[in-house]
């Protein structure tokens, strides 16, 4: 990479040589701004945010690639409604939205610990959806939520970093990467690999120093490692709303709501929760749901 070029949101996906380890490294900068800009987080929830959204798409490129995958960091059935929810949104198409729910603000943010669980749901190949809740510790943020939830609810050894440098409240740089031990590799196999991890710098501080190249990283992580290079995917902050996803979901409402706005000719103004892009309904448009009824 020259001087002049700038890096740009990708995963980069290697095996080392000797078939133990998968590892991805991703840069997430400019996608989750995009989101943070939506949802119009700042402060202590911007990080937070920013490193769930990060995680969610390393979850997809690890477990499910070709599918949706979903991360929330949500209170407990005991403490529903006291705390804000986060939840990133990754799709296969390289597209990755979330949502901020609930007040959240520097002097109310995002919690780990007690109360707070994360929760993650991904499609399957069948297209039946696998989940699974890990309570969050106080310590290690998203990366120790996500690492818990690898081995709880997938049984696979693996190590999980995600970190976002901020300055003056935007987003320098966003990234993370996942180290996973590939089956029927024996347990001694792992050692080297977590002492290795264990003397590495943090990201964060990778991150504050050179910014956020994937296949810096990558190199500098497998730096003792002979590793292939598989293949780099983009990532991107999008959203699939549509006009026709916006009167899909009206048509859930009850029969007597829609009927309603068509009979007083009324022209709704909705936003995507996730994007905020504004679509108008028109009555016209609602009469065809009363028409199959």
């Amino acid at each position: 990479m020259t001087q002049t070029e700038q890096p740009t949101d990708c995963a980069i996906r290697a095996i080392t040589d000797d078939g133990a380890f998968r590892i991805i490294t991703i840069r997430t900068t400019d996608m989750v701004r995009g989101a943070i800009a939506a949802q119009e987080a700042t402060g202590a929830c911007a990080q937070t945010f920013a490193e769930l959204l990060t995680g969610a798409v390393l979850v997809r490129e690890t477990m499910s690639p070709e599918n949706r995958v979903q991360v929330v960091l949500k209170p407990d059935h005991h403490n529903k409604g006291t705390f804000a929810t986060l939840v990133a949104d990754s799709h296969p198409e390289g597209l990755t939205r979330g949502l901020v729910q609930g007040e959240v603000d520097d002097d109310n943010p995002p919690r780990f610990g007690e109360g707070m669980v994360l929760q993650v749901i991904r499609v399957l190949f069948n297209k039946e959806l696998h989940q699974g809740i890990v309570p969050t510790s106080s310590e290690g943020g998203v990366s120790k939520a996500l690492t818990d939830y690898m081995m709880s609810s997938e049984q696979i050894t693996s190590v999980i970093e995600v970190a976002a440098h901020v300055e003056d409240g935007e987003v320098v740089s966003a990234a993370g990467f996942i180290v996973q031990m590939l089956p029927e590799i024996s347990v001694e196999a792992l050692a080297p690999m977590l002492a290795y991890l264990e003397q590495r710098p943090a990201l964060r501080e990778i991150l504050a120093d050179r910014g956020a190249r994937p296949a810096e990283t990558m190199a500098k992580l497998m730096q003792d490692f002979d590793h292939t290079i598989l293949s780099q995917e983009p990532v991107s902050f999008g959203c699939l709303c549509s006009q026709e996803r916006i009167l899909q979901a009206m048509s859930t409402l009850p029969l007597d709501e829609i009927r309603e706005i068509v009979d007083a000719g009324s022209q709704l103004e909705i936003a995507c929760e996730y994007c905020k892009t504004p679509y108008i309904i028109s009555a016209s448009q609602l009469q065809p749901l009363l028409d199959t009824q």
